[in-house]
């Protein structure tokens, strides 16, 4: 049996699902990556139909919460089941597993409390209570003051700590000194050969029902609060005053969802469109559909789509938050706000919007340099350190 047999990621991800997130691309892209002689358990959640099925030969699916139907996963929160599910499981399933690759924050309570069992690989997408500690309403500053507590007890107990992005390592080595060492960052990878699509322009526009004609600004991700796309409307809508042949595309799912369309209405937005069920497969297209990619996130690690959007050759438009200032370092490239102001990210995105033919080469280099194999590499080196495997 392989040293590496039932290498375990535990995280809030359905690998069946069309969902777009971060998360699940970065483990996502470990799972599709990673060697054929490994075998890797991922735990996560989805809905009934897909139970039993795994992701590959060597990769087995472990459903810790199960919906009939996937709207009834936000009849109860899913963290709490999530989490119950995990103590429950705990004893038969994960206790033989001495490293655990934990994805979110809170899923790493029940290998700690009350007592920790294992060796811990905790990952920070981001820097999650900074985002909601700066992001707007009451509802945000209570989730931040709760996962502010939840990194002070947790933190010092882990054995690993992996971030995506070296703004996100410095932070959490200044917030938590004691824990420096144990701090690395391992990027976001992608497959850049994934987004070289030989179908014209036009051809994937008509494949999604998008204007042939019109420019297309393009978001993609997830519906929340802490993601700004309420700054990208607002510009937007005074671009579009000037520009009437560009739409905005809205690719994604989440809470916001309901408040961004009243928001719309409200404003008389035009030619805005909402996609919320293509498939990450379809990413590929739906990028190379587009011209410029528009990102306003209040906080960010590396953001998976920023480098996909890049492969396929778009300039990006972005809050400067997390890494993303180390990978957009000139106008080639994209384009960085320096505050909030939509009129500022209207005039950004104007000029991405008359640059987004140009320099298509340059912006495919930079994506070259993350790739998933050089993930998986110091994935798999981490792991087998921690389990003593020389």
């Amino acid at each position: 049996m392989n040293n590496t047999d039932n290498m375990i990621f535990i995280g809030p991800i359905n690998p069946f699902d069309s969902k777009i997130s971060g998360t699940q691309n970065y483990v996502m892209n470990f799972l599709n990556s990673v060697n054929k002689t490994e075998r890797v358990m991922l735990c996560g959640y989805t809905t009934i139909e897909n139970v039993n099925k795994n992701i590959r030969s060597n990769i087995r699916f472990l459903p810790l919460v199960v919906y009939e139907k996937k709207k009834d996963r936000f009849l109860f929160p899913q963290t709490f089941k999530f989490i119950l599910a995990l103590y429950k499981r705990k004893k038969d399933t994960f206790l033989a597993q001495n490293v655990l690759h934990i994805q979110r924050l809170d899923f790493a309570i029940p290998f700690l409390f009350p007592s920790k069992k294992g060796k811990i690989v905790l990952y920070f997408h981001g820097a999650a209570s900074k985002g909601y500690l700066t992001g707007k309403g009451l509802k945000s500053k209570i989730k931040g003051y709760i996962y502010l507590i939840l990194e002070h007890l947790i933190l010092p107990n882990v054995d690993k700590i992996v971030t995506v992005s070296k703004k996100d390592e410095e932070f959490y080595a200044n917030k938590y000194p004691k824990e420096k060492e144990k701090i690395i960052t391992i990027p976001i990878p992608i497959n850049v050969d994934e987004f070289d699509i030989k179908a014209g322009k036009k051809d994937l526009r008509n494949r999604l029902g998008l204007n042939q004609d019109h420019k297309i600004i393009l978001y993609v991700g997830r519906f929340s609060k802490v993601k700004g796309i309420d700054l990208i409307i607002r510009a937007f809508l005074d671009l579009n005053k000037e520009v009437p042949d560009v739409d905005l595309v809205l690719v994604g799912q989440g809470e916001e969802e309901g408040r961004l369309r009243e928001l719309i209405s409200s404003l008389r937005v035009k030619n805005v469109h909402f996609l919320r069920t293509l498939p990450h497969e379809d990413v590929p297209n739906i990028l190379n559909c587009a011209d410029v990619l528009a990102m306003a996130s209040y906080t960010e690690g590396l953001p998976t789509i920023l480098l996909e959007a890049l492969a396929c050759g778009l300039p990006v438009v972005s809050t400067d938050v997390g890494d993303i200032g180390n990978v957009v370092t000139s106008e080639r490239i994209g384009f960085l706000l320096k505050n909030r102001s939509k009129e500022d990210y209207k005039n950004k995105l104007t000029s991405a919007l008359k640059m987004s033919d140009e320099y298509k080469a340059d912006r495919r280099e930079v994506a070259e340099r993350y790739s998933s194999n050089a993930m998986v590499k110091r994935i798999m080196k981490m792991h087998n350190e921690l389990a003593g495997v020389i």
